[in-house]
């Protein structure tokens, strides 16, 4: 009797345990979607902000060379036993002819890092979008034409609907 009384008690805490450890995995997993998409809608309320509502926004700039590259590699924890994702991010600073206050810079992103916006003014520098995947490639397109001294633009739309645009002309 005694044994039988210690297996049900045993039982009935490894059930217990494992219910609020199924349950706090969950409540963790909604507050993190919770956090992320409340810092999404935070920086895309914060981007729709910048600028007036009302006036479409139109940049073309001309591309004279490349400034400085940043490499940069995250990761945030997911607090269980599966690996953390990795985002890696490659920034490639722009020269423009016109020298304009606010810099211009192309950001490479992992692919499964998720971006509110294509193109996005904060503290004064605008940056412009692309997945890793074309980074070698327009890399090597800037750097051939800024060597030959071909004409290179960079056209950055940016309406009040939210709609973004960052294209580069060769």
């Amino acid at each position: 009797w005694y044994m039988k009384r210690i297996f049900l008690l045993l039982s009935a805490a490894l059930m217990t345990a494992s219910v609020f450890s199924q349950a706090n995995d969950a409540q963790f997993g909604a507050n993190t979607n919770t956090g992320s998409s409340g810092k999404s809608q935070q920086k895309q309320a914060e981007v729709l902000n910048n600028r007036n509502k009302n006036e479409d926004k139109l940049d073309q700039l001309d591309i004279t060379g490349l400034g400085g590259s940043t490499f940069s590699t995250m990761n945030l924890p997911n607090f269980s036993s599966k690996i953390a994702s990795t985002n890696i991010k490659i920034t490639l600073s722009l020269l423009t002819g016109a020298n304009k206050a606010p810099g211009h810079q192309l950001v490479f992103t992992s692919e499964s890092e998720r971006n509110a916006y294509a193109v996005e003014t904060q503290n004064g520098i605008t940056s412009i979008f692309f997945p890793m995947s074309t980074y070698a490639f327009i890399q090597q397109k800037l750097e051939t034409a800024v060597a030959q001294k071909k004409k290179v633009q960079l056209k950055i739309t940016q309406n009040p609907d939210g709609f973004r645009e960052g294209v580069l002309i060769f």
